[in-house]
């Protein structure tokens, strides 16, 4: 397992990561490759991620995802997801476009309003959560 991260360049952190399980049997081994990217512009701030996982007895798959996040106010705010994950040999195809609006109702509690649109294969699926967020 190796882990490497760069924070050299103020508001920026890249990182890469990758793991190997040599396992008895060979159709179950795996490794694991992750690349990862942040930074921030002001009240904007923007992740990057993809993964790679290959693996004979579950097939490979890989993954990325795009976030950009948007402090509207001290108050106010609204995260806009993209994702997607493949199963290669599957045919196991999920997309997902989030948005998240979120709200500071104190300095220790928010609330998040989580709407999904989700495609998968040939079937499309909406979702919406409300998730109470407390820090301490």
């Amino acid at each position: 397992e190796l882990s490497i991260n760069y924070t050299g360049i103020e508001n920026l952190n890249i990182g890469l990561g990758y793991y190997f399980d040599n396992e008895s049997v060979s159709t179950s081994e795996e490794d694991v490759l992750n690349i990862h990217a942040s930074t921030s512009f002001g009240k904007l701030f923007i992740a990057a991620e993809y993964s790679e996982i290959g693996n004979d007895l579950n097939g490979d798959r890989d993954a990325y995802m795009l976030l950009a996040d948007y402090d509207i106010s001290d108050k106010f705010g609204i995260a806009v997801r993209v994702s997607s994950y493949e199963r290669t040999g599957l045919n196991d195809d999920v997309d997902k476009l989030t948005i998240a609006p979120n709200y500071s109702i104190t300095d220790s509690l928010g609330v998040i309003v989580e709407y999904s649109d989700i495609d998968q294969g040939t079937t499309d699926t909406d979702s919406v959560a409300v998730e109470l967020t407390y820090t301490f």
